[in-house]
Order: C-alpha cells, then structure tokens, then sequence
C-alpha cells in the first residue's frame, strides 16, 4: 500500500465496519490455529515413531549382548565338562589341573561370579573357591534335579535365586557331567549375577519411567531395571498387559505394542524380542509422558503463541477501530498500523501479497519470500514482469484488469519460478482491497502451491491414458482377422491414443545374426528399421532396449535416451524425433521369446512403474492374440486339408454308403482319441480309440453327456473347458492327466476346436486327444540324466583337486605325528610341556582325519570293505545316535527283520549315518520328527537307468527324514558340492555332504535328496546287495608283535624329514638302518652290499627310479628280499604305478611309529611275505 493509498477518505457505518472487522480477524485466526494443529499432530506422529524405533533397536543390542553371553557361557560350560568326562574316562579327576584349568576358563568370562563343578551328590567339590562356613550342596537346586534326571537335557537356566556361595540374586547356567557309562556324575555350573544385567540395563537411558526387563518364559521376571519396592515388579512377578500375553500365546518371537502396565498404570511404548533358543525374553520399554514431554512442552508453546497471536489481533483489530474512530490524525499512526500487519502477514505460512491498482507491488510476506527466492525489497516497488518468476505476464494482468473492473475475488492457476529454476505449481486466490472512498485501491493475493497436486494429477491421466489404450487395443485383440493386421493396428492405438511418439513390433530370427525383423511400425518413414540392422546378440547392436528385452526375457527400459551409453548408435535418429525415452517388453509365448514392443515417449523418464506394469499387460494380451490368430489360422489350414482329404474321399467313393465307410475308417485308424459334441456337450461320436478310452460304445455314447459316461469330478472338468471354448469361439488345448478303465493312468494332449453350419453358426465341437504320457516321461527321464552327469562330472573334478593334495599332507603329518611320539617317548610324565605336546599330537591326528576324509570324497581312499549287515550296523548306532538328539526330537526307528547284507566298509557307512543324522537334528532347532529306515527295495532296469543306478536289482534303502526347514530347488542343487554350506559361519567346513557323497559313489551306490522349504528333508542312500555269509569271527591280526630287533633296513625316502624320522625309529628299535634319498641311491647303495639289507623299505612314488622298479631290480639279486611299500599318494597314482594289490605289504601315510616297527618286525618274523 503506498501512503494515499492507505488513508480512508470515507467511512463505512460503525455496524459494518466492525462486521468486516470482527469476520477478518476470526478468519486469520481460524487459519492460524488450523495450522497450529495440524503441525501438533505430524509432531506427535514423529515422537511416537521415534520411540517406537527407539525400543526395538535397543531390543535387538539387548537381545544380541544377553544372547551372546549365554552362548558363550555355554561354550565354556561345554568344554569344562568335556575335560572333567575326559579325565573321569582316564580314571580320576586331578583336582589341581581342574580346578587350574576351571579358573582360566572363567578369566574369559568376566560376566561369570562362579565356575563350579558339584558331584552326583550336589556337593560343590571343583571351581572357583568358596568362603568357609558356606552351605556346599546343590542338590534341592532345580536345575540340578533336572540335569540329574534327565541325560538329554542339555543348557539348563534355574530360576533367579540368591546364590549360596555369594549371597546374591543370580541366574544359573548348568550342563551335565556323564560318566563313561552313560550314568551321571554331577554337573558343571556358572553363575551370571542378577547385578550384571542391572549395570547393563543401567547403562540405556530409558528415561525417568521407562524401564528393561529380563523375563522367562513363564513371563516371570528375572531382572528389571530400575528397581523398585513395588510387589508387582519384583523378581518372578508374572504381572504382564493382556496385549503381551496374547501376542505370546501367538508365538510371535518379537513386536511392539502400546499398552499400560497394571503395576503402576502408566502407558508405555513395549518391544520384545525372544532371546532364542534360550527361553527368555527381553522387553524395553518407553514411557508416554516422557517421550512426549517435549512434545507437550511444544503443546503448551504453541497455544501461548495462539493465545498470544489471538491477543495481538484483538489488539490489532481494537486500535484499527480505534484509529477509525479517531481518523487517525497522523501518517505515523497509520505507518506503525502498517508495520504490524505486515507482521502480522509474515506469521501466515502461504504467500501473500498486495499491489496498486497500476499493478506495482507493494508488499509481501517472508513465505513469498520463499517461494521465489527474492528479497522482499527486490519484489516491492516492480511489476511481475519485471521480476524473474515467469512468463504468465499477460495472465496476470488481463485478471487484475478484470478484477479492478468487476470487484470481488478471482482465482486461477498458473505457475511461480524460483531463482533456482524450480517451477512450482500455483492456484492465485486474488481480491480487490478499496480506499477510504470505496474505490479499487488494488489487489491483494494467496498463493496455494499445488505442485504435488499436479504430479499426482499427471500421474493419474498417464495411468487412465495407458487404461484406454490398453482397452483399445484388447478391441483390436478381439476384432483382429490377422497377425499383420493385428500388430499395426496395435502400434497405431499406441501412438494416436496415448501421445507416444513411435512405436514397432518386431520379431526375434534364428539366422546367423540373430536379426530382428520389424513386423509393424507407427511413426517411421518406411525402411528405416529395416536399415537400422538391429540384433538380439550379445554385442554394441545387441545392447538396444528391443535386443535385450528379446535376449533376457525381461522389460527394458531407457529414461533418458540422450545420455543412456546403451542406446548411442541409435541417438542421433531418436533425437529428430523427438524421442526421450524408450521401454521395451518381450513377447513371450510357451515356447519362449519370439519378439518385442518398442514404446518411444517424447519426454525422459517416461514410465512409471505402474505404466510398466500395464504395458507389460498389453504385451501379454499381444501375445494371447497372435497365440489365437495363429491357432485360428492352423485351425482353418486343417479345416482345408480336412476338406480336400473329404473332397479326395467323395471322389473315391461311389455312393454316400462308400463315403461314410471310408471316413468310418479313416477316424478308427486313427490311434488319437477323437470324438464330436453339439453345442450343449452331448456326443455325437466318435473313433474306436475313443471307445476304449471311455469303455463304451459309439452307439452307446451317443446322446449321453461327460456326466453320464466319467465320474463326476472328471466330468466337471471336460465340461468346464467346453464351455470356455464355446464362450471364446477360439481352439483350446491342454493337458489333462486321465484314468484309463484297465486302470492305467496317462497324460493327454486335448485339442477342442468348433465346427460350424454353412452360416457360420456354432453347432458344436471336435476333440482330438493325443497320449503323450511316454513323451513327457522321456524328456524328464533325459533331463534328470543330464543334471546327474552334470553334478558326477562337477565331483569328479573336484574330486581329482582333493585326492592330489593327499601325498603332500601326509608326509607332512608323518614327519608332525613321528616326531611327537619321540618326543612324549622321552618326556617325563611329570613334564610341564607333556599337556602341549599332547595338543600337538592330537591336532596332527585331526588333520589326519581331515586328509582320509578328503581321500573318501574323492573316492580314492582304501575301503576296508567286507560283508556286513547294514541291519546290524545301525542297531549297533542307536543307542549313541539317540543320545545326541534333543527331548524336543522325535526320534523314529524302522528296520528290516530280513538281513541286509552289503559289501562295505563298516567305519564309513557309519560315518555317513552320523553325519546326516547331525545334520537332521541341526535343521529342527525348534524340535520336530526324525526318521530313520532301513528297508530292502528292488529296481527294475527302466527305473534304474532313469535314477542313475549302475544296474537294476535288489537294493539295500537307508532312509534319513526330518520335519526342519526344508532346501529349495537351489540348495538341493549345491548340497554334494564341497565347502558348501547352509550353517552359520564356524558351524561346519562344508565338507560333510561332500565327502558323504564320496563314500555312497565308492560303495557303487546311489544318494538322492527329496524336501520343499518347510516340509522337511529326505536323505535316501541305495547299496546293492550282496550274496555271501558275514565273517562273525571278528578276528583281526595280532599286531601287538616285538617291535625291536637287530636286522638291517635298507630305507628309501626322497623327503627328508620322513627319512629322518623313520631312520631314527627303527635305530633307536636296534635295527642297523641304510638312508637312501631316492631310488638311484638305494639301488648303487644294495650294489655295494647285496647281503647287508635284509628288507628294503621304500617309498611309493620318487624321482629317477621309483619303489616298484627299484624292487625288481633288487629282486633279480635277491629274490627272497622283503619289501614294504609306504606313500601318501592316493589309491588312483598308486593302482595306475601297478603295487597296489592284495601280494604286496603296503602301508598308507602319515605312519605311527608303533605301526610301523610293529609292520616291519611282522615282516621280518616270516609272517608276511
């Protein structure tokens, strides 16, 4: 407002004046206080979300740290009664070394008050140390009663209880100790205080009247911070809100509610989560009022600033009166007047201004401010254009104009300009403000931004606008007569309905350069596709959107055509006209790819994803109609070639007699199943093989509907896809599985196609049915063998990795393994270094069995194989396999009565059943059912070559299934690989399966897995049978021979610390030992000598001249010479160098010294040859 502008000239009366006066001020008011409100809420929307995700991080930190701990308590429990069994097995338990090595495990474990072991009487005997004068059993405990009682128990938590020992409120971790017999011999026990959860809990602020409870799952409290005197939360209260008892009765493992505690009435903001697999939940809890307490603080600012803002426009509005009144004598009066409106004006959130009537502005608010990103002294004093807000000046003025002329208010869109460049959406909302005279002194406007309201706007008329262009063209779909028809007519609706700027079809060729041919175009000078030499390969051309959308099947899309790299050699022509954007879907039919859609849009980032998904509609309708128009046309080439074969006929015939009986026999030569039905689905006939598909006769059938002749269930069916036919007035085909009447179940390929009167009515239907149940068995029959050679080819190879490595560690572990038998030879039992060298010794001998089992994966180690009685075997399991299987496991048993006898190796196939038993119990961590069975079964050589058997024949079955989590389809593709593996990281090598794999193969036999994600898992493993009588003697070599002696050794070895080793062994034993490097020196040293050795030991495989040829050159001078061969390499080397039989003495590495001093004096005894 300028200043004459601004001063009243004439007064309305006092009744209007403060009519208008009072309705302005509530207006400002109301507006103000609504959007005090609505900032209110989204605030307090904010508060509670954020509390809510306040308490489930903080669950989750809980939940992992208390879980943490107790897994390592676990641990620690599980090695300490290792190691208490372990020295109960040797005899006695060393208190001293116990208790020595009780106190370090407990030094890892900072958390632990107490490691303590009590006997089966409960007395407290080993551990950390106890005050004199404390009560020393444990008896009464629960948790000693339970261990006590039950063997398979396993981690057993107590009750919070206050410790005898410590006097303080604790939680108890206790495992059971078994003696070798199985019975029990005490437990072995930790305690974590209840103080220990309190300073961790203390450590969260939760505020003044949240909290953090441990409870069981019971819903008793175990430990809750902070702690109070009330009753109802004390240790054990199971006071709890109705909400978390039912989401428990659920069993949901974790959520967040808001409920109110009945203790102290006060609603929080709950989450809790299940400590698994441990029955203990942890719950965090916020505090309404002290989340919101901020929250309540902006309440109460934000309604003194109404109330003050109310104020301050009743005072505004008195003085205004006032000032009416008065006349307000000064121009002073009147600027201060203005200064506080104009405050008043910057207090309104949307943009405000006022101009003269000349269309100069002369105010403004600080949200325009905003919105254009101007000063307020760079709006004020210019016109619209001459600020930098857009081009709507004409807009604009001719609206004042009318609005100067025709008082009253205007509104109407348009858009606003930043400084940035960022255009906003705007609705004027204008009126004329008078001058003391009553005249149009000017304008004053609200702008509303509605530019989210546009993109929504716009995004729904792209969606309505891809509606009807999808109806159009599912018209074309049914109207079409023919594919090319059909195509173009689909690219016209596409470009002329739907403001797309092109659009093709275009079809996917087999030849050399996997060409795709345009089909149909819209927008395109004729030829330029064609000359655009476009590819679906994997190459630069290959790389467009329709190339790739052909290639992998899937929708592609460019937004941004100019800058996307993949569409350069097609950017210049895209950019004349006027193309942006680009999205092409694949045509796929059942027989795969054949083609694609290519939609061009004239501006970027085109389609949003729901105008994908309908294009992606369009395309599948596409595909429908060509599928239609090309059944439709095949329908009327074999209506044609039906014609002229009836035509051929009519003119062999001479009569209609003779035409019948040759189209009679034409049908009943046919061996597809053929029959006719009229438009309600009664037959009308049909062929022989029809006849005896239904068991009944034409003359029979005729009349008769699908309900008459077939059960109800089967009839429904036939009826059904009639009907859709009919409906449709296409050809329909599928596949149906059907029960013949001999009962023999086959799969047929049913094709219905109507037939029509000379006016093109409907009359009825054909049906020819094809059995093509040997064709579907034959190419899943191929597909199971090709993924079996796959997978045997894949093992294989991996397997020749495995088996190589096996010479290198075995002579590593010889060296490892001899010379840590010298050393605890020659070490006092009393020597502080004996426990190391123990650990040594042992670690060697793992990775021995590590070697053996990589050996069995790769089927290149020796079995001890003989007849054995798999029935046998696994009754002689049980007992150990039911002992480590949870109470929570169902463990089920079936054996065969007949005798089962199979040529294996005993100590592998029991291996085999320990593994996936393991593996079994480790899949239902929650408990479940696990079955084993051991049956006979018999295969015939159709179903033997389909499953990989070698050869048909009776089968010994072992059965492995569990009701745990089940594999998918890709699992159970991996599950044989090696290093493979769906445990946790540290839980498994991944070499189980593998090497499980290896063992079945070098039996002869087969495994195969079966299982669905959530059903559970099935192991099946088939041995051939075997014809025999089982060796019950169970005798085997006295081995315990005088290892000692004073013959002479001729030693060949080519690694150093093996030959070292070894010569140092047998000298010590007394033997006079002659060292040789490799073959070459062995035999010039035997040539020196010949009568000095009396048997030669000798390496496998060596450089110059290897075992087997230096023994038959020592042999032709000494043909009575004894020879023991010893190598690491595997089964396969050691065949292929022709030693490896049943006449020669063979030792496999890594060798004790024991086996070897005990081979060689059995040799040298007479006792081998």
């Amino acid at each position: 407002m300028n200043n004459n502008s601004s001063l009243p000239n004439s007064s309305p009366t006092p009744t209007s004046f403060i009519f208008r006066l009072a309705a302005g001020v509530l207006l400002i008011n109301l507006f103000v206080f609504a959007l005090q409100g609505y900032s209110l809420r989204e605030s307090l929307l904010q508060y509670e979300e954020k509390a809510r995700v306040a308490t489930q991080n903080l669950s989750w930190v809980l939940q992992q740290t208390i879980g943490g701990t107790i897994g390592k308590v676990d641990i620690v429990l599980s090695s300490t009664g290792d190691e208490i069994e372990r020295q109960i097995a040797n005899g006695d338990i060393n208190a001293s070394e116990l208790n020595s090595f009780m106190t370090q495990q407990k030094s890892r474990l900072p958390e632990l008050d107490g490691l303590r072991m009590a006997d089966a009487r409960g007395d407290i005997i080993y551990g950390s140390p106890i005050a004199a004068g404390t009560r020393r059993n444990v008896a009464d405990r629960d948790y000693f009663r339970r261990l006590r009682d039950d063997d398979k128990a396993g981690l057993a938590l107590s009750s919070p209880l206050v410790s005898r020992v410590t006097g303080k409120w604790s939680l108890i971790l206790a495992r059971r100790i078994n003696k070798p017999d199985g019975s029990f011999a005490g437990v072995v026990y930790g305690i974590i205080p209840l103080a220990h959860y309190y300073s961790l809990f203390g450590s969260i602020d939760v505020g003044k009247n949240g909290s953090i409870t441990l409870r069981d799952t019971d819903l008793g409290i175990v430990a809750r911070y902070p702690i109070t005197r009330d009753s109802g939360n004390a240790i054990g209260s199971k006071i709890t809100s109705a909400i978390f008892r039912n989401l428990i009765r659920a069993k949901q493992e974790s959520a967040t509610h808001t409920s109110v505690y009945p203790v102290d009435n006060i609603k929080r903001t709950y989450t809790y989560r299940r400590i698994s697999p441990y029955p203990l939940y942890i719950t965090v809890n916020l505090a309404e009022k002290d989340y919101l307490a901020e929250w309540r603080s902006e309440v109460e600012r934000m309604v003194l600033l109404a109330g003050l803002f109310f104020a301050c426009t009743l005072c505004a509005a008195w003085f205004i009166f006032r000032g009416w009144k008065r006349k307000r004598s000064s121009v002073e009066e009147l600027r201060r007047q203005f200064i506080f409106l104009q405050q008043l004006l910057d207090a309104i959130p949307i943009p405000v201004y006022y101009k003269d009537a000349a269309g100069m502005y002369v105010g403004c608010n600080t949200a325009l401010e905003s919105m254009t990103g101007l000063r307020k002294d760079q709006i004020v004093g210019k016109r619209f254009h001459e600020l930098p807000l857009g081009d709507q000046e004409e807009i604009h003025r001719e609206s004042d104009a009318a609005l100067l002329a025709d008082p009253g208010m205007r509104i109407y869109e348009g858009t606003i300009r930043h400084t940035d460049g960022t255009i906003h959406d705007v609705v004027f909302n204008k009126a004329t403000y008078v001058d003391a005279d009553g005249r149009g002194a000017g304008i004053v406007g609200a702008i509303m931004d509605v530019s989210q309201r546009k993109r929504d706007e716009e995004s729904l008329y792209r969606t309505n606008r891809t509606l009807r262009m999808l109806m159009r063209c599912n018209e074309t779909l049914v109207r079409a007569e023919n594919e090319s028809d059909l195509l173009q007519a689909v690219c016209d609706v596409i470009t002329t309905d739907s403001g797309y700027r092109l659009a093709w079809i275009g079809y996917a060729d087999n030849d050399e350069y996997k060409s795709i041919r345009p089909v149909a175009q819209t927008g395109f000078e004729d030829g330029l596709l064609e000359g655009l030499k476009l590819t679906w390969a994997d190459e630069e051309n290959g790389g467009g959107a329709s190339g790739t959308a052909i290639r992998t099947g899937l929708p592609c899309l460019m937004k941004d055509l100019l800058n996307d790299p993949r569409f350069a050699p097609w950017r210049e022509e895209a950019e004349k006209r006027g193309c942006r954007s680009l999205l092409a879907i694949p045509l796929v039919s059942t027989e795969g790819t054949f083609g694609s859609l290519c939609i061009y849009a004239p501006e970027t980032d085109a389609f949003d994803a729901e105008e994908q998904e309908l294009m992606v509609r369009l395309a599948n309708d596409l595909v429908y109609g060509i599928t239609a128009l090309r059944t439709r046309e095949a329908q009327k080439r074999t209506a044609q070639a039906l014609r002229e074969s009836l035509e051929q006929y009519q003119k062999l015939a001479a009569d209609r007699g003779r035409e019948h009986s040759l189209l009679r026999a034409l049908l009943d030569s046919i061996p597809d199943l053929i029959f006719f039905k009229d438009s309600e689905s009664v037959y009308l006939g049909c062929n022989r093989s029809f006849e005896a598909f239904c068991g009944r006769t034409e003359k029979d059938l005729i009349g008769r509907t699908d309900l008459d002749v077939f059960p109800r269930d089967v009839a429904v069916f036939f009826r059904d896809m009639d009907r859709k036919m009919m409906t449709l007035n296409l050809p329909r085909r599928n596949e149906e599985w059907i029960d013949y009447p001999d009962g023999r179940r086959a799969l047929l390929d049913t094709l219905k196609t109507p037939f029509y009167d000379q006016d093109g009515k409907l009359l009825g239907m054909i049906g020819i049915s094809r059995d093509i149940t040997e064709k579907r068995q034959a190419e899943e029959e191929r597909k199971s063998l090709e993924s079996q050679l796959q997978q045997a080819q894949k093992m294989e190879a991996i397997g020749q990795l495995a088996g190589g490595i096996a010479h290198d560690f075995n002579n590593i572990l010889t060296a490892i393994i001899g010379y840590s038998e010298v050393i605890l030879l020659r070490m006092g039992g009393d020597s502080p270094f004996r426990h190391h060298m123990e650990q040594v010794l042992q670690s060697a001998e793992r990775a021995a069995e590590l070697t053996k089992g990589l050996l069995a994966f790769s089927r290149k180690q020796v079995l001890d194989a003989h007849l054995i009685d798999l029935c046998e075997v696994f009754r002689g399991m049980k007992l150990m396999l039911s002992r480590i299987i949870p109470e929570d496991i169902d463990f089920r048993t079936t054996i065969s009565q007949e005798k089962l006898t199979v040529t294996a190796d005993k100590s592998r196939i029991e291996q085999v059943l320990m593994n996936l038993v393991t593996n079994s119990k480790d899949s239902m961590p929650e408990g479940g059912t696990l079955s084993v069975d051991v049956s006979p079964v018999s295969m015939d050589e159709k179903f033997a070559h389909a499953h990989g058997f070698a050869e048909a024949g009776r089968y010994a079955c072992i059965s492995v299934s569990d009701t745990g989590h089940g594999m998918d389809s890709e699992t159970q593709r991996k599950i044989f690989e090696p290093f493979f593996t769906t445990k946790e990281v540290g839980k498994g090598t991944g070499l189980g399966m593998a090497i499980i794999y290896g063992i079945i193969k070098q039996h002869n036999g087969v495994i195969n897995v079966y299982s669905e994600p959530g059903s559970g898992t099935t192991f099946r493993i088939y041995l051939p049978l075997s014809s025999g009588e089982i060796d019950s003697t169970g005798k085997r070599p006295n081995t315990e021979q005088r290892a000692a002696g004073t013959e002479t050794i001729l030693l060949v070895e080519d690694d150093v610390s093996v030959r070292e080793l070894h010569g140092m062994i047998l000298e010590e034993a007394g033997y006079t030992v002659i060292k040789a490097v490799d073959g070459k020196d062995a035999l010039d040293k035997f040539t020196e000598d010949q009568a000095a050795a009396d048997i030669l030991v000798t390496d496998v495989i060596m450089p110059k001249i290897d075992g087997k040829s230096l023994y038959q050159e020592i042999s032709k001078a000494r043909p009575d010479m004894k020879v023991l061969f010893m190598s690491g390499y595997t089964r396969d080397i050691i065949i292929k160098r022709g030693i490896l039989d049943d006449e020669i003495n063979f030792l496999s590495k890594p060798v004790t010294s024991s086996d070897l001093l005990a081979k060689v004096r059995h040799m040298l005894d007479g006792k081998d040859s």
